[in-house]
């Protein structure tokens, strides 16, 4: 398996980085800038490694996205259902067509042993799809609306959060980011166990997370929803018995078993969405 690693030219280093960890582990992998000779014809012999390789590792930034080589090599590789593996460097609008591809984060551009673990996991997938003559299933197919209505709340989160003097979480501190509704709310992580619902003038109940100015009522949130419990190794969150139902992605939550939440999960309470943030330091709780 050859593997044809599509890039804008000013993510070099992070490219150089992680051909060299590949290199490592026998993967043969095609770069333009170690590759192309000169004197050669720089358009002939990408389309030529274009053709030639089995999989694409695609570098997602700012200007990888914006680049119209790199859409041009992606968007060839796509059409001819082979596999196409996203790695996102830094925070960029995805294009539409590859928003149902799972991706896998490096921050800051910087190779680790967790993030390339993943990625060599994912390699080694596309691998035995290939051999089973499965690589079929990479064409493009109608995307599922559930799915695509996900991807385009992440992508709406994300420009929200871009476009916000405040989109940046506070040490204990939790975000709401409501996509569709075009806010964020801060929430404190300083209790253990936080309960979220929306507040009830009748009976007089605030939940320690109150979501009525975020149409929570509307949206068919229960006064006591679910149960945010946070600790120093990260947060979980349990269904208490809503009406319904609460969804991480498209998982729903079985009642009263808590689930681990990572950062910039996307949820719904109901049919309220948010997608989260959060950090949390040292004996947080009191």
């Amino acid at each position: 398996m050859t593997i044809f690693i599509s890039h804008s030219s000013h993510d070099d280093e992070f490219v150089s980085q992680l051909y060299l960890k590949l290199r490592g582990h026998n993967y043969d992998t095609w770069i333009d800038h170690f590759h192309l000779v000169a004197g050669t014809h720089w358009d002939k012999e990408v389309e030529d490694n274009l053709r030639q390789c089995s999989t694409m590792i695609l570098v997602l930034s700012p200007k990888g996205v914006a680049s119209d080589e790199v859409r041009a090599e992606w968007d060839f590789f796509k059409e001819s259902g082979r596999a196409i593996i996203p790695v996102m460097i830094e925070e960029c609008v995805i294009p539409l067509r590859l928003r149902l591809l799972h991706y896998i984060k490096f921050p800051q551009a910087v190779v680790t042993e967790d993030n390339l673990g993943q990625l060599l996991a994912a390699l080694e997938k596309a691998h035995e799809l290939q051999d089973a003559g499965l690589t079929g299933q990479f064409k493009t197919t109608p995307a599922d609306t559930n799915e695509l209505k996900l991807a385009q709340n992440r992508d709406q989160a994300r420009q929200l959060i871009a476009n916000q003097t405040n989109g940046s979480v506070g040490l204990n501190q939790l975000m709401f980011v409501f996509p569709e509704l075009k806010t964020i709310a801060k929430f404190s992580l300083s209790r253990e166990k936080l309960f979220i619902g929306w507040y009830d003038p009748v009976r007089r109940r605030r939940p320690d997370i109150d979501l009525s100015n975020f149409q929570a009522e509307q949206h068919g949130v229960s006064r006591q929803h679910a149960l945010l419990t946070c600790s120093d190794i990260g947060l979980t969150l349990t269904d208490i018995g809503s009406t319904n139902g609460t969804f991480i992605g498209q998982t729903r939550l079985k009642l009263m078993i808590p689930y681990p939440l990572k950062d910039e999960d996307l949820i719904q309470f109901s049919t309220l969405t948010t997608q989260i943030y959060y950090r949390v330091g040292q004996s947080h709780h009191v």
